[in-house]
């Protein structure tokens, strides 16, 4: 408690802890944008969803057959 009263324990240390703890689920609640719309992303970024090792990439990601 680092000599602080119960008080200030609960109300400073934990309160941080729960808003960081909830910061942390709220970006890891995203989930992956359509694959179509990831081409487009690729392809604005410069990258070439064509090569093969981004569509690899990509069946890893999406969970595509071969």
């Amino acid at each position: 408690m680092m000599d602080h009263s119960t008080i200030v324990n609960e109300s400073k240390y934990k309160t941080q802890g729960v808003d960081a703890t909830l910061e942390v689920l709220k970006r890891s609640a995203r989930l992956p944008i359509p694959y179509n719309l990831a081409l487009e992303r690729l392809s604005e970024a410069g990258i070439d969803p064509n090569l093969p090792e981004v569509k690899t990439i990509l069946r890893i990601i999406y969970q595509l057959g071969d």
